[in-house]
């Protein structure tokens, strides 16, 4: 099991490429910016659903590829539990809090664009409790949505669905959580599909 906290060296090498990708403001197209609502399935959780929102803005490079940043959290409520010094059991409030970047490729049609991304970034839990410290790690975010103009500027997201694995990196918790914590080398599965406002291109 790999130390809390330290990363495989290819996620490394692959988000430092991303970053030097990255096109400069005045190769920038256009910026437009998205804010919305977002539930994911996790198998994290023991009722696996969890609710939230996701903010995020898009360089367009050209009018097929433009370079995303988003960043998401997801509430899940008192889900995960663990045995006091007394003897008794108590929830703790967990969020799944994820923030990735990365390519988008893009495909408009009429007032329609089409859009698939793989993007890489890092992604944890939030844990309401100084007993048990967070936990994250590596983590991707692949998949695609539609936007559809409804006015100059503005456009309706209809839908986005992402698959997100996250490789969490702890080894705390594990005997009295529910669930069990995976292993550092395996990913916990996440779904998450949402919609949002974008506000700031021609679409």
């Amino acid at each position: 099991m790999r130390p809390h906290g330290t990363y495989p060296p290819i996620p490394l090498c692959v988000l430092v490429i991303l970053v030097a990708m990255w096109p400069t403001p005045a190769e920038a197209k256009e910026l437009p910016l998205y804010i919305g609502f977002a539930y994911a399935r996790s198998e994290r959780t023991d009722s696996h659903n969890l609710a939230g929102f996701v903010v995020g803005a898009s360089i367009v490079q050209n009018s097929r590829l433009r370079w995303t940043s988003e960043f998401g959290m997801e509430f899940g409520g008192t889900k995960y539990y663990e045995t006091s010094p007394l003897g008794y059991q108590s929830g703790l409030a967990q969020a799944l809090a994820h923030i990735h970047l990365g390519p988008e490729l893009t495909r408009r049609r009429g007032r329609t664009t089409l859009y698939c991304h793989g993007l890489v970034g890092y992604g944890g839990w939030i844990l309401n409790s100084f007993q048990k410290p967070d936990e994250g790690g590596f983590s991707l975010a692949a998949g695609g949505g539609m936007d559809i103009q409804i006015s100059s500027g503005i456009a309706l997201r209809i839908i986005q669905i992402d698959y997100i694995p996250i490789w969490l990196h702890s080894d705390q918790g594990s005997l009295d959580a529910t669930p069990p914590l995976p292993p550092a080398e395996s990913p916990t599965h996440n779904l998450r599909i949402g919609f949002s406002l974008v506000i700031g291109g021609s679409f």
